[in-house]
């Protein structure tokens, strides 16, 4: 069933990439949704791709996930511009235990003339 996912991801990609930036902006990306449903011979089927998924934190499951598919978009997207800091080990307690930790609870993007703006909504954990 992954395999069927991902080449049904796959598919969608090639057949929106020429509108999914038309101003071929650099340093964008976007995060979509895909819906999917496997029936009883284990048959996956697109059932939508949302443009604005909810990234609401509403399941034990979802409280696991989001948060990983952020961090991980994130470290495709952004840490190759702005690579983190390669703390060794032996480093790692100079680092402020005091920090805030979040949560993700929304990604809401809205369009402002040409330019599309995306805010990240943290919460207090």
């Amino acid at each position: 069933a992954y395999q069927q996912m991902k080449n049904l991801a796959t598919d969608v990609v090639k057949a929106a990439y020429g509108k999914i930036d038309p101003y071929k902006r650099i340093h964008t990306f976007e995060v979509f949704g895909l819906d999917f449903m496997i029936d009883e011979n284990f048959k996956v089927w697109l059932i939508e791709v949302n443009t604005n998924p909810c990234l609401e934190l509403s399941s034990p499951l979802l409280a696991r996930i989001i948060p990983s598919m952020i961090e991980n978009a994130l470290r495709i997207t952004i840490d190759p511009l702005f690579p983190p800091p390669n703390w060794p080990n032996s480093k790692r307690h100079l680092v402020p235990s005091n920090t805030l930790a979040v949560s993700y609870t929304h990604l809401r993007a809205h369009e402002t003339g040409r330019n599309l703006v995306c805010r990240l909504l943290l919460e207090k954990k």
